[in-house]
């Protein structure tokens, strides 16, 4: 989810120089709030796992190096309200791999 969120696009296309960003940090963490209380309200026995992303690519077009660092610790941030949840973390592990 998380690639999407951070990817600029202008006309349908990526584009990171002069796109606009699909969803700011700010509205991605209250997205995320308000899908874990879904979840919550609707699966009450369920743990949710919250995914980080994998790392932005060398030379994406639509997307910056490093913003996917700011969009993790965003989920981490929103993970701490609810505390029952797991974290997979997909960066670290998509780091060392490639």
């Amino acid at each position: 989810m998380v690639l999407h969120d951070l990817k600029y696009r202008l006309n349908g296309r990526l584009d990171k120089d002069n796109g606009v960003q699909v969803s700011s940090i700010s509205k991605y963490k209250e997205n995320l709030i308000s899908i874990c209380n879904d979840l919550i309200k609707n699966y009450q026995k369920a743990t949710l796992i919250f995914a980080t992303t994998t790392p932005v690519p060398e030379g994406e077009p639509g997307r910056i190096a490093g913003d996917d660092l700011k969009y993790n610790a965003a989920v981490l941030e929103v993970i701490k309200e609810f505390p029952k949840n797991k974290i997979n973390d997909l960066f670290s592990i998509a780091k060392t791999k490639f």
